[in-house]
């Protein structure tokens, strides 16, 4: 049996994944071609396959995007339509090629790595490690819309006349939102293609004709509204309820309303806590890069705390990883150096799994690294948080 491994290199090749993940999953073949053919930004290099005996038997894409982290921004491959075709599971095909992957997302600069999935046990065995995203609530329709809402003018757009509103405001937002999305322009002109089976409802809030908020959410052929994005300026953040009462007026189901939202949103209050188990998984790719990338925000948090005295934290990841996290007036500076060669305040050695989880998740009273004063400060609790049209 010959087993190959690569990118594709053609349209005729793309043709074959759409039909390969047809075949497994049950979306219909729009749902995977849409995506990629309206992304002007996609190319090839992000598909790859396994043949065997020259008959394309698996396939998975890798989703680029950058994402936020304060004033910083790091670099994401999501994983998404990880698929096999039956006869030939168990073969480790998938893992072959998310193995390759990985190696292609280093080498590419990548700084992190995405995926959701409902059997975390296989991907564990990859490098990637389940981590909390956002909170899950349970809003009781009536219950809510008896709530008083701020006096604010809520109008319903329209996704293809509106984008560079929602772009502007979604903008504001995510600079609250721990590992958020970077949405370009592009972002959202290709977002308009991307979903015309399904159709998008949307409203916008306005304070003296000022755009200050919107509510996004899918609409399917039987009525039913999923997806909900409700997104505001960080001034206005009691536009939030004005928004999901419009929503809730025009939905067609009287069932409650499940969303999962980013840590302290405007809404939040107004509904149950779900204890719903999050299915994302992340990995971390070159974490020196990412210390480099994300040191303006590690700029911006040592400088809130300006009274603290200078110091020099070795922190040593695993067995081949070794930083020096110097602090001080002229903020941080990370590299990488021999171990013979520290003059250091203080040792911190961490596993793999713990350096991500503080990198994505922060430093709470469960990390090893919590007794370590730097280490709070540069890397307080956080929780990530994609709306679900971000995910793949």
């Amino acid at each position: 049996m010959a087993i190959e491994v690569r990118q594709i290199v053609s349209r005729a090749e793309l043709e074959e994944c759409y039909d390969l993940w047809t075949t497994v999953f049950p979306e219909e073949r729009w749902f995977f071609q849409e995506r990629l053919d309206e992304d002007r930004t996609y190319h090839t290099e992000t598909t790859w396959a396994a043949w065997v005996d020259g008959v394309m038997a698996a396939a998975i894409q890798i989703f680029p995007y950058w994402a936020r982290c304060g004033e910083a921004q790091v670099r994401v491959g999501g994983i998404g339509s990880v698929a096999t075709l039956p006869r030939y599971r168990h073969q480790g095909l998938a893992q072959l090629i998310l193995r390759q992957q990985a190696s292609w997302m280093v080498a590419r600069g990548y700084d992190l790595s995405l995926l959701y999935t409902n059997i975390p046990g296989f991907y564990a065995q990859l490098g990637w490690r389940s981590l909390p995203e956002g909170e899950c609530r349970r809003f009781n329709p009536d219950r809510v819309l008896a709530e008083p809402a701020s006096s604010i003018d809520i109008e319903r757009g329209d996704l293809e006349r509106d984008y560079t509103v929602l772009s502007a405001i979604y903008g504001d937002f995510s600079a609250m939102v721990p590992f958020s999305r970077v949405r370009l322009l592009t972002f959202w002109e290709d977002s308009v293609r991307w979903g015309r089976r399904n159709a998008r409802n949307v409203w916008i809030a306005r304070r003296a004709g000022k755009p200050v908020g919107y509510l996004l959410a899918r609409q399917n052929q039987t009525g039913e509204m999923s997806g909900v994005e409700c997104v505001y300026r960080l001034a206005h953040p009691d536009c939030a309820l004005p928004l999901f009462h419009a929503y809730l007026r025009q939905r067609v189901e009287k069932t409650p309303v499940v969303i999962r939202l980013p840590h302290g949103h405007a809404l939040s209050r107004y509904g149950e806590p779900v204890l719903e188990p999050s299915d994302t998984m992340w990995r971390l790719m070159n974490p020196v890069q990412l210390l480099h990338r994300i040191r303006p925000e590690l700029n911006r948090r040592w400088a809130a705390q300006d009274a603290l005295r200078p110091t020099v934290l070795a922190l040593a990841v695993g067995s081949d990883i070794l930083l020096r996290v110097k602090t001080g007036s002229g903020g941080v500076d990370v590299e990488a150096l021999d171990a013979s060669h520290l003059s250091i305040d203080g040792m911190v050695s961490l596993t793999p799994d713990e350096f991500l989880a503080i990198l994505i998740g922060g430093v709470n009273e469960r990390s090893p690294a919590f007794s370590h004063e730097v280490l709070r400060i540069l890397f307080p609790p956080s929780t990530p948080f994609l709306w679900e049209g971000d995910h793949f």
